[in-house]
């Protein structure tokens, strides 16, 4: 079993469908939540694969914004609006989260699981998506032959996934409308020194180069 843990917009998609392909059995989840009801549900075993997957915090506001904006239209929010939302609850009950923190305290997040799954993998999305990205892949499936893992890897590139939407079932196998953006790394040509001195603020708050380098450590 490989359960993929990681905040939304960081490519999880992505290696679910490529481990599908390769018969491996799989759960992937975003909340902490789901994952504890998994693990009372299904016995997860700690000795199972447990794949942390991370992405840069001003890549996943972006890709988040990018896929927002294509629902809402003609309500759309500026990204201004987008960056300094606070985290609150709506007299609704539904509750309206800063994505760039949320993201902060869920990397953060992954240092109790680090120091507890005896098979804690570490995966940067920013390594996937390089030139040898399929090496960074091979980590979660060691056990699988290159030459099946390359075909897969090959099938399944961010073009090749794109070109796949017309497939309506698979399209909403995955729940692929609006998630797509083309993937790589976008934020600098949408944050401002402003947006970022922001951010920086929030890094701050919660310690989080502290805690992110306590986690390397942890894995390394």
């Amino acid at each position: 079993m490989i359960c993929i843990y990681s905040s939304p917009s960081s490519g999880r998609t992505w290696l679910e469908i490529m481990l599908n392909q390769l018969n491996e059995d799989v759960i992937c989840t975003h909340g902490k939540r789901q994952l504890q009801q998994y693990t009372i549900d299904n016995q997860y075993l700690f000795s199972d694969t447990f794949v942390y997957l991370i992405r840069n915090p001003y890549d996943v506001l972006i890709s988040q914004y990018l896929k927002k904006l294509s629902r809402w239209k003609s309500n759309a929010k500026t990204l201004d609006e987008f960056v300094y939302l606070k985290t609150r609850k709506h007299k609704s009950g539904r509750l309206f989260v800063n994505v760039f923190e949320d993201t902060l305290l869920h990397h953060i997040s992954a240092l109790k699981y680090a120091k507890i799954h005896f098979n804690f993998i570490f995966i940067r999305y920013e390594n996937l998506v390089c030139k040898d990205g399929m090496k960074e892949f091979h980590k979660i499936v060691p056990h699988i032959e290159s030459t099946k893992l390359q075909k897969v890897w090959n099938d399944n590139t961010i073009e090749k996934i794109e070109q796949k939407l017309s497939n309506s079932d698979f399209t909403r196998k995955y729940n692929l409308k609006n998630k797509l953006n083309g993937g790589g790394s976008k934020y600098r040509n949408f944050l401002t020194e402003e947006h970022l001195s922001h951010f920086s603020k929030l890094i701050d708050k919660h310690d989080y180069e502290n805690k992110m380098k306590e986690l390397y450590d942890v894995v390394s």
